[in-house]
């Protein structure tokens, strides 16, 4: 952190000198002088720009925080409930600051036995295909993924034609699950709720709740 003002102070001095000449001769050399404050501003508007991206693409590094949050809504109404959060969870977000509720009991044990899981009221995990037996899907929670490069040239080509773009799909692909057209999410925790411990039980509406499974884009209402 007190690195920074160093290097800002060392990169102004090379864009000093970059840019000169000095004011005696500025006149002389008018163009190219232009030509070099031009191309100093594209490289600072090129930075910002990466920076921006990257700051944007790195609020979705933390699905677990978003997944501990969503189960707090969703959930709100439960009392005295037990959570298992998993290495994957609590490595993407998840810390004590997000334990809110007092009367529920939140558990990092590792290396559990399928059985064990049997004690614990939800589960946020990025395998939730070892719990189908015992556990229903309630959400599941997006993260990034990847960079989609045929994304990247399809955006260039479409700004060429600004008026043929639907910004509002562009901005966010529901289908796709994309941002821009090029920063793909994908499904990376899920929120797991213990079928043998909901009252009132029965099989025929358990499988009728599986498939009421929300999607949960950071950012966005689910």
């Amino acid at each position: 952190m007190f690195s920074i003002p160093v290097f800002n102070i060392i990169a102004a001095t090379g864009v000093q000198k970059f840019l000169g000449p000095s004011s005696s001769s500025l006149q002389k050399s008018k163009k190219s002088y232009l030509l070099r404050k031009y191309f100093v501003n594209l490289v600072l508007l090129a930075m910002f720009s990466t920076n921006l991206l990257f700051s944007f693409i790195s609020a979705f590094n933390y699905p677990g925080a978003y997944a501990l949050k969503s189960l707090h809504e969703i959930e709100s109404q439960t009392l005295n409930a037990s959570v298992h959060i998993d290495t994957y969870s609590a490595m993407t977000g998840v810390s004590r600051f997000g334990e809110r509720r007092s009367d529920w009991e939140y558990s990092k044990t590792e290396n559990l036995g399928l059985d064990e899981f049997s004690t614990y009221t939800y589960l946020l995990t990025n395998n939730p295909q070892a719990h189908t037996n015992q556990f229903q899907k309630i959400a599941e929670v997006y993260g990034y993924d990847s960079i989609s490069k045929e994304g990247i040239y399809s955006t260039l080509r479409s700004l060429k034609k600004p008026h043929m773009i639907s910004y509002q799909k562009f901005i966010f692909d529901s289908e796709s699950n994309t941002f821009f057209n090029f920063i793909k999410l994908g499904p990376k925790i899920w929120l797991l709720k213990n079928r043998n411990l909901i009252s009132n039980y029965t099989e025929p509406e358990f499988e009728k709740e599986k498939e009421k499974v929300l999607k949960i884009i950071p950012f966005f209402k689910y």
